[in-house]
């Protein structure tokens, strides 16, 4: 079989529609989270396996005329609550079971055990000595962004009015190159904060930063915005508000900031995410061992890995004192904002890459090397 849409291999029917696996989670994807796109053209793009991520617009214009429907995608969401499965933005507070009971109880009893051998193993590993030590070191690492943040944004900021702006640059799109660029700078000044990163090879250090640095600016604007419950703005380090839709002024909207407000935003809302573990998240962020230079499987990658160990563990601790009675929210917190972050960086990137093409504004060069090398 063919998929309808994209004319690539298809997996079966879905939501109407015969059609791949790729086309079948791109159409949930869009009508959950209620994703308006606009196509660059005029409307009319082909849609192949080859161009289908080209233009959104055309291809959801296509899952539909493959017989994909919107209906079927909101029924699937009800059927599955009423089966049990949580709706997004529900709360569970209590245990689903007696075995969910017991292994919770189990697995207090060994946790102190467990904690100490993590941090009895830093004597091999440069890493942190204890839990109390890592609130300590994030948290001076966050005072010292807070106090370099005015003077960072100046300096950023007489930068950028330094350059040649040009006609299509509106004054939003420039103060949002300025917060991008400050967030950058600050990013990696506070990953080098961190104990255990000053101490790894510069190889290592340098792979660790650009695999962090754009997913700290997304995360960082996305946690300063979280109190803005209309969810039409986000918030960026000089104040300003970046609206749902300015890129309408431009001709240019690809859909990130809509991205950014579903899958970041609402998410820390709906967990309501405090400050001690958006640092413990955005340490785990950066103390990814599957960005070391030279490998998963080197010494390297082993050492940080034991590093992201210990801040797993740091949250566990943190989130079980923090909501007794609570199940596994350190690994919802996780799982929750790693893969979104990870995309979000990658649109992020061809964002700036078509701003730099079409001119809408002068990308500095530090911004370059991290997104677009």
């Amino acid at each position: 079989m063919i998929c309808s849409a994209c004319s690539d291999e298809a997996s079966g029917r879905h939501y109407g529609g015969i059609t791949c696996n790729s086309c079948k989670i791109f159409f949930r994807r869009t009508v959950r989270h209620k994703l308006e796109y606009k196509c660059r053209k005029r409307n009319e793009c082909v849609i192949n396996k080859e161009t289908r991520a080209n233009c959104r617009h055309c291809r959801f214009k296509k899952c539909i005329q493959a017989g994909m429907q919107i209906q079927a995608v909101q029924n699937d969401e009800v059927g599955a609550c009423k089966r049990g499965r949580p709706k997004f933005g529900s709360t569970i507070t209590s245990f689903s079971s007696p075995t969910e009971a017991a292994f919770m109880m189990n697995n207090s009893i060994n946790k102190k055990s467990k904690m100490n051998d993590l941090f009895k193993k830093s004597a091999s590993h440069v890493a942190w000595n204890s839990i109390e030590e890592i609130f300590q070191n994030l948290q001076q690492a966050e005072q010292r962004s807070a106090q370099l943040l005015p003077s960072v944004l100046a300096n950023v900021e007489e930068s950028e009015r330094s350059k040649a702006i040009t006609p299509a640059t509106t004054e939003m799109m420039f103060q949002l190159m300025v917060d991008m660029n400050t967030q950058l700078i600050l990013g990696l000044d506070w990953a080098h904060m961190l104990t255990p990163f000053g101490a790894l090879p510069n190889t290592v250090q340098k792979s660790l930063a650009e695999n962090f640095c754009g997913q700290h600016v997304m995360l960082n604007l996305a946690f300063q915005s979280r109190h803005e419950s209309a969810n039409d703005y986000l918030l960026m380090s000089n104040g300003r508000r970046l609206p749902r839709h300015h890129y309408s002024t431009t001709s240019f909207d690809t859909g990130t900031i809509d991205v950014v407000m579903e899958q970041l935003v609402k998410p820390i809302q709906y967990y309501n995410m405090d400050f001690t573990e958006y640092l413990i998240v955005k340490a785990c962020v950066l103390f990814n061992p599957l960005y070391v230079y030279g490998g998963f499987n080197s010494p390297e990658a082993a050492r940080v890995n034991h590093i992201r160990r210990q801040l797993c563990a740091a949250l566990e601790q943190y989130t079980s004192e923090k909501q007794s009675g609570g199940f596994g929210r350190d690994k919802d917190l996780i799982l929750a904002f790693m893969g979104p972050l990870k995309h979000l960086c990658a649109r992020q990137a061809d964002d700036i890459r078509i701003i730099k093409l079409t001119g809408l504004a002068e990308i500095d060069k530090m911004m370059e090397d991290l997104y677009l090398i």
